[in-house]
């Protein structure tokens, strides 16, 4: 593991010793790679813009103030970035499948059915989501991040945030009942 945190790390870029990045990107490629997995739906595009994004911090380093967290200053990017992918793939827009959730692990042939089956219907009830739904869901409910950082992310206040969580969560029910119809 390396001892260096994450500000120290875009400090050295910053002056220069941009191989530090390849640091940066083992540390976060897979949480970046889920991200735009949960996003998309597709294993090549999310790898395509976990690459695009460390391009971008590459080329904007520069901006980085070390202020704030990296991480934050990092979706903010990848966000950015997945907005313009779909803005210029909008046939591939909408999610065909959503990895990550796992089921317990001691489960009978029974209860495994019905967690897969469950699954699936929140796969489909998720990529029945807008964009901007999906995406509080997945920051939030996903990649665990504060409601303070999502803001800064998505360039808006908590309180906005707050409100989106809780429509895609509304509206989340509302296809997953409609699925289940």
């Amino acid at each position: 593991m390396n001892p260096y945190s994450d500000i120290d790390i875009m400090n050295q870029i910053q002056s220069g010793d941009v191989e530090k990045l390849s640091i940066l990107y083992e540390r976060y490629k897979r949480l970046l790679f889920s991200y735009f997995y949960r996003m998309s739906g597709h294993a090549q595009i999310s790898e395509d813009l976990v690459q695009n994004v460390f391009i971008r911090i590459l080329r904007f380093n520069h901006q980085f103030k070390g202020t704030g967290s990296f991480k934050t200053w990092m979706y903010t990017i990848a966000w950015h970035e997945f907005a313009d992918h779909a803005r210029k793939n909008a046939p591939f827009n909408k999610m065909t499948e959503l990895s990550g959730i796992e089921m317990a692990e001691e489960a009978t042939p029974e209860t495994e059915l019905d967690q897969k089956e469950e699954i699936e219907l929140l796969k489909k009830a998720m990529g029945q989501l807008d964009d901007e739904h999906r995406q509080v869901l997945i920051l939030s409910k996903y990649q665990e991040m504060r409601y303070r950082e999502i803001a800064e992310i998505l360039e808006c206040s908590e309180t906005a945030v707050k409100t989106r969580v809780f429509r895609a969560m509304n509206q989340l029910k509302k296809n997953m009942k409609r699925l289940e119809a």
